[in-house]
This record gives C-alpha cells, sequence and structure tokens, in this order.
C-alpha cells in the first residue's frame, strides 16, 4: 500500500544522502521536472536548483545534516529538463539512523508554478488598475481645475449683469439664469474634485 501511494502521489517524494545526492525519487520527479530518475540518481539535488536558490538552500541543508534544524520549508525554482524555471515548494527534513545520527534527508517537492503564475498575473492586473484609476482622478482633478476657471469668469460677468441698471426685465432675467445655471454647473464640478480627492 505504502509503495503505491508513493508511486502514485502528484508529489514528489525524495531521499538524499548526507552530501545531497538523491538517492530516491518517485515517479512525480519525471512528471514534474522531465528529468529520468535513473540518470537523477547519484546527482546532487542543487544541480537542479535555480542558482539564485543555491546559497540558501545550501544553508538549509547544512542545519540539518548538522542537527540545528529540524526541517525547512520553502519556495524555490527548479529549472525542468526543457530549461524552464518552475516554483517548487519544498520540503526538507533531517533523516536519522537507529542511533539518531544524520544519514540524509527525505521530503517532497510540489509544483506550485500554477499558483504562482496566477498570483504574478493578479499582481499585474492590480498595479494596472490601480494606475488606471490614479490616471483617472488626475484627469478628474484637471479637468475640474480646467472648467473652473473660465466659469468663474462667467459667473463674475453673470452677476455683474445682474445688478446693471441700464438692462431690462428680460435681459435681467438671462442674466440671472446664466448666474445661477453657472453656479449649478459650478457646485456639479466641485462636487466632481471632490470625489477625485476622495478617491485618491
Amino acid at each position: 500500500r505504502y509503495q503505491q501511494i508513493v508511486e502514485n502521489i502528484k508529489d514528489v517524494i525524495f531521499q538524499t544522502d548526507e552530501q545531497g545526492r538523491w538517492i530516491f525519487l518517485n515517479p512525480a520527479w519525471e512528471k514534474i521536472t522531465g528529468y529520468q530518475i535513473i540518470k537523477s540518481l547519484g546527482k546532487l539535488y542543487l544541480d537542479y536548483f535555480h542558482a539564485d536558490n543555491h546559497q540558501q538552500i545550501k544553508e538549509k541543508f547544512l542545519l540539518l545534516v548538522t542537527k540545528n534544524l529540524d526541517y525547512f520549508r520553502d519556495e524555490l525554482i527548479i529549472i525542468n529538463s526543457n530549461g524552464e524555471q518552475l516554483w517548487i515548494e519544498v520540503y526538507f527534513s533531517a533523516q536519522l539512523d537507529d542511533k539518531k545520527s544524520v544519514v540524509g534527508t527525505f521530503g517532497t517537492l510540489r509544483d506550485i508554478s500554477d499558483q504562482k503564475n496566477a498570483e504574478l498575473i493578479m499582481h499585474r492586473a492590480k498595479l494596472a488598475a490601480e494606475s488606471a484609476n490614479r490616471a483617472k482622478s488626475e484627469f478628474l482633478a484637471n479637468m475640474s481645475h480646467e472648467l473652473r476657471t473660465p466659469l468663474n469668469s462667467l459667473l463674475i460677468i453673470a452677476k455683474w449683469l445682474t445688478n446693471e441698471k441700464n438692462l431690462n426685465a428680460e435681459q435681467l432675467e438671462s442674466a440671472r439664469v446664466i448666474y445661477d445655471s453657472g453656479m449649478d454647473l459650478l457646485r456639479l464640478i466641485n462636487d466632481i474634485l471632490d470625489l477625485s480627492k476622495i478617491e485618491a
């Protein structure tokens, strides 16, 4: 039963010796990485990880084999047989013999590339949305200022006309309509400007 579980599980189950050479890999290794198990056994686990991760893994592996660390879990990058980068969740634990001496490590490797790619897409979409929102707010603020400047001049003239004694009743009413409509428009522009400030 144990053998069936190990051979059919989707995660890589592995064992290394105390130097970090693979001594066991289940079939998931070939499915995830594309490397043949028979050609991988005896090789250093480090050879399969991205160079940027080497120092980090070496430090943790040393702590494991010197019994200064019971296990470690991390998200690292493996280079598959096609040269592509795969995000892998790794779990390493020290393997002890009957005398409690470290004889190597064992653990699992899980392909989380789809999850990482989805996170990257969501992050990019979030940045794009934030950028678009900032551009919209800036546009609203600029538009409000640009409209308010000529409108203020129009309101001053309209207000002056409503107090002009040489105008007849119809002309005074037209001046009041211009002034009142202008004030309505100014309030609307101010509301738009307030909304853009709230969003910002």
